[in-house]
């Protein structure tokens, strides 16, 4: 079985278009837009250029998922506290109920969370939620992606992309024109890969620490 990568083609109308917030601490938030396109999917992408993969899939997350969504998230938190000691710490990171949280969250339905699995094994998630903006807006339903995590030796494999072209087909059953999403300064990987991706920078939001 091959597995899948999607591609964006780039000649599409720019009168539809999903907006990527990301929140850039400690200085700005940034936002990237990338068009709603048409996604052509490359078969045999995986099996090419990565034989030790047999097969991706993303899948809704369940009650089994939790331990591995807190241990990913607490990895991942604990490298923004390191990385932003004034806004956070690794203690306080890592004492977060976030098995509990998501537990709740995937119970009563709150949103969204997918996992991606290789060959059967778990290897990244994505979280996402529904909100309301003001009506000023032209699009004020959204999507707001809150996490995207793929573990170390996974990356650079395409996975990321799948995980967000999930998210993108979420918001096209919903009707939803916007996708909001954030990471911080120091992730020059992910910001990298979301210009890759096609996104651009409208504008950003500037935060400063008050003593």
């Amino acid at each position: 079985m091959f597995s899948f990568i999607a591609q964006v083609n780039d000649k599409v109308s720019s009168k539809r278009a999903i907006l990527i917030d990301l929140t850039i601490f400690p200085t700005r938030r940034v936002y990237y837009v990338i068009p709603v396109a048409k996604i052509s999917i490359i078969d045999e992408y995986t099996h090419m250029n990565n034989p030790d993969i047999k097969e991706i899939n993303v899948r809704n997350a369940v009650m089994a998922d939790v331990s591995f969504i807190k241990e990913c998230l607490i990895d991942s938190w604990v490298e923004h506290a390191k990385n932003n000691p004034d806004l956070m710490t690794e203690e306080r990171m890592r004492r977060s109920k976030v098995d509990e949280y998501y537990a709740n969250f995937i119970q009563k339905n709150k949103g969204y969370v997918f996992i991606a699995d290789v060959n059967g094994t778990q290897v990244g998630l994505i979280t996402a939620y529904k909100q309301k903006l003001a009506d000023f807006f032209k699009d004020s339903d959204i999507l707001y992606v809150d996490d995207v995590y793929v573990l170390k030796e996974y990356r650079r494999k395409g996975i990321a992309q799948l995980l967000l072209n999930k998210i993108e087909s979420v918001a096209r059953e919903n009707m939803i024109k916007r996708i909001d999403a954030r990471v911080y300064s120091y992730n020059q990987p992910m910001q990298n890969a979301l210009l890759t991706f096609g996104f651009n920078q409208p504008y950003s939001t500037w935060v400063k620490i008050v003593e």
